[in-house]
């Protein structure tokens, strides 16, 4: 579900829900007839908001705010008992347009809980091996500019 609310002429407010459920469901076998079985099920809520403000017709600021989930996968189940990653996502943003020239700048943090993360292993068929990693973040400031 999606919306966009003109609330202003100079201000707008969106909105993005999404709910998934994922289950998996595995009975077999690995090398060394080991068992692999794998019964599990999430179900995950993911909302998106914002804001943007128009101070002019080439300027613009926005702010968002969503959260994210990914499932682990196979190879992360075969290698333990992983958890999904949660994501919160935190946006800001100004963006100017002119006929000449164009410029985009965003600062994000990136709020991690139970992250899935490259350990640097391989197992056994060359896969990379994933490991829950906790709590992290990202932060960081992107800026990119166009001149016609």
């Amino acid at each position: 579900s999606k919306a966009t609310i003109e609330v202003s002429e100079k201000l707008s407010l969106y909105g993005d829900l999404q709910l998934r459920r994922i289950h998996y469901e595995v009975d077999g076998v690995e090398e060394e007839n080991v068992p692999f079985i794998v019964d599990d099920a999430h179900t995950f809520f993911n909302p998106k908001a914002g804001l943007t403000y128009r101070f002019s017709g080439s300027s613009r600021l926005y702010f968002s705010f969503a959260r994210a989930h990914r499932e682990p996968n196979r190879t992360d189940y075969e290698a333990g008992n992983p958890e999904p990653e949660e994501l919160n996502d935190y946006e800001l943003g100004w963006r100017y347009a002119s006929e000449k020239f164009q410029l985009n700048s965003n600062l994000y943090y990136m709020d991690y809980r139970n992250q899935l993360v490259l350990t640097g292993e391989l197992n056994d068929v060359g896969s990379p091996i994933r490991r829950n990693s906790g709590n992290s973040y990202r932060l960081g400031l992107e800026l990119d500019a166009v001149v016609m």
